[in-house]
């Protein structure tokens, strides 16, 4: 597989966007706290989906290595990251799939902005917990926008599944997590 297929079949993408990342990178700092972040929303994905994602829950280790993402790709779009899980196993792969779709309908309510409306609406207990769990994993990756960085924003995409973007996290939408805090 060459790198453009890389980029292309990856599950999802984060994407670092602002004037001064077309001349540099995107700090360590900054992609390192997006990159865990994100890694903790799909474990928390996981536990949701297993009926265990209870407050300090952690997948076991075979667990964690099945989750495992990593860099795929690199593109100076800005700066932009194909992540891939680390096992080619196609049982993994597909899984992982399933629950990238698990891991967007989390994320999809902070990035529109009504989130507490999609929780309220939410019938499923599970998805319920896991919307409300990754709050502080959201607010992690919004925290890097307009930081010293240089980050104006930070795109979250599903390659994969055609969607070059799936949410935009942006000083709006940090404002809007600031608003959440005691929700």
């Amino acid at each position: 597989m060459d790198l453009r297929e890389k980029f292309e079949n990856a599950l999802y993408s984060v994407r670092f966007v602002g004037e001064e990342l077309s001349v540099r990178g995107v700090s360590i700092y900054d992609l390192s706290h997006t990159l865990i972040a994100f890694q903790r929303i799909v474990h928390k994905a996981h536990l949701a989906q297993e009926n265990r994602l209870t407050k300090g829950a952690f997948p076991d280790k075979d667990a964690r290595q099945r989750l495992a993402l990593q860099i795929g790709e690199r593109r100076r779009q800005s700066d932009a990251f194909a992540l891939l899980p680390i096992l080619a196993d196609l049982h993994v792969q597909q899984y992982m799939e399933k629950l990238a779709d698990y891991v967007f309908s989390g994320i999809v309510g902070y990035y529109t902005g009504d989130v507490l409306k999609r929780l309220k609406g939410e019938t499923d207990l599970n998805k319920q917990i896991f919307i409300s769990s990754i709050y502080t994993e959201v607010t992690n990756i919004a925290n890097r926008v307009d930081a010293s960085g240089g980050v104006e924003a930070i795109n979250i995409g599903a390659p994969l599944k055609g969607h070059s973007t799936v949410a935009t996290f942006d000083v709006e939408t940090k404002t809007y997590l600031s608003t959440l805090k005691d929700e």
